[in-house]
């Protein structure tokens, strides 16, 4: 088989690889990245002696998502070759290094076949380059006068070696068949030449643009996603609690969980009071653009240093510190007095108060939970309330506070363990 013929079959047998795994391909941000490096070339002509030469490249690539991109390469490469030339004087044949100096251009369309850090794909490319020849026979330098252009195209290889999420070193390789026989001096055949490239290349991505900008990928809503990490969170949660005796790790991660669903449930609670609220302002069509300007300004601002308080004062807690876990809670409670989880905070306080033995503390606090307006431990607090009143002797208190939970939250977890103190009261 010819080598072009052969060249037009892994090109059409990769396109359709390409074409046919469009459909399969999963969710991922697109973005720009854009590289250089050393370039490697050789001819693969009518010539039986070649050897590789080395060049530079550069290169600018677009990501649409997580498999599939384009690059736009620009390299100078050397293509080195050697020819048998007669010396004019003796008429010997004198083997002659020769240099075609090729300035070319390639846009290669890749797929990856994975996603993580070690990254293969197959490609193909399509080009030209503008080339002229150089050396030295008998003694005297030439060098062509005249630049000649061919176009390429062919299959690619390759790899790519990713540190992080905005670097990646490339290795990668092809096959280009030209439309030029000229390539390496000679016109003996009918066949076209080729090049073998080859490049080393180090690359630098952008950040990525929002998932909706992924042209192949059909996004999941959002609220189904938060609602599933919920669900998990909450089963995981319950799973640990019916354990009859917890390990420190696994505490550990209990008291992790614990704090990570209550961050959960206050980001849901939060965006479906956002969702209410711009339903409100749509309908408010004279007052939407300073309902939404509120809407923003007011938007709570959540800070990584109160998480991880947060949990640092959830593990004293289930530690039995109750003392340290109330200066924490409380200390939170100062310094961030506008946080949506604040009222998580007083909820704690609460709890490490009954657990301490401070029952009329633990009233006092518990009421101060309720009283907040978008709280969601506020059946927790009822709860809790109930249970404080009975250990106070106050039984009337503690029947109207699970009354209460039952009548105000009846989808509550807790109300069937309201509805069993009441049976005992």
């Amino acid at each position: 088989m010819k080598r072009q013929s052969f060249s037009l079959v892994i090109l059409t047998v990769l396109a359709g690889m390409s074409t046919g795994m469009l459909s399969s391909n999963a969710m991922a941000q697109a973005r720009w990245g854009f590289g250089a490096g050393p370039s490697f070339g050789s001819l693969y002509s009518d010539l039986k002696k070649t050897s590789v030469g080395v060049g530079v490249a550069g290169y600018l690539t677009r990501r649409f998502n997580s498999h599939f991109g384009l690059t736009g390469i620009a390299s100078y490469d050397q293509l080195p070759f050697t020819v048998p030339i007669p010396n004019p004087i003796t008429t010997k044949v004198v083997p002659t290094k020769i240099t075609t100096s090729a300035l070319r251009g390639d846009l290669l369309f890749d797929y990856e076949l994975s996603s993580g850090n070690f990254r293969p794909y197959i490609g193909v490319g399509l080009g030209g380059a503008s080339f002229k020849a150089s050396g030295k026979a008998n003694g005297v330098k030439f060098k062509s006068k005249k630049s000649y252009t061919t176009f390429d195209f062919g299959p690619s290889l390759g790899f790519r070696l990713m540190f992080g999420s905005r670097f990646a070193l490339d290795l990668g390789g092809g096959f280009r068949m030209t439309t030029s026989d000229s390539l390496d001096g000679t016109t003996t055949n009918k066949a076209k030449d080729a090049i073998i490239t080859g490049m080393v290349g180090f690359t630098i991505f952008g950040g990525g643009g929002s998932r909706g900008t992924d042209i192949f990928a059909e996004q999941a809503p959002a609220e189904e996603s938060e609602s599933q990490d919920v669900s998990d969170f909450q089963q995981r949660i319950d799973q640990m609690e019916a354990a009859p005796q917890q390990q420190p790790q696994d505490m550990q991660e209990y008291v992790r969980l614990k704090s990570k669903m209550d961050e959960l449930n206050q980001e849901i609670n939060q965006k479906e009071g956002e969702i209410t609220s711009l339903r409100t302002t749509l309908a408010e069509k004279e007052n939407s653009v300073s309902n939404l300007q509120t809407q923003l300004t007011s938007a709570p601002v959540t800070s990584a240093s109160f998480s991880r308080a947060y949990e640092e004062a959830l593990s004293k807690f289930y530690g039995k510190r109750y003392a340290e876990a109330i200066g924490q809670f409380n200390g939170l409670v100062t310094q961030f007095p506008d946080h949506p989880r604040v009222s998580n905070c007083v909820y704690w306080i609460g709890e490490a108060q009954f657990g301490s033995g401070s029952y009329q503390e633990a009233v006092a606090t518990f009421n101060r939970v309720i009283d907040y307006p978008r709280s969601l431990k506020k059946d927790d607090a009822l709860l809790m309330l109930g249970r404080s009143h009975m250990q106070l002797g106050q039984k009337d208190e503690a029947r109207q506070a699970f009354n209460r939970l039952v009548q105000e939250f009846p989808n509550s977890e807790f109300v069937a363990k309201a509805e069993g103190y009441l049976s005992k009261l």
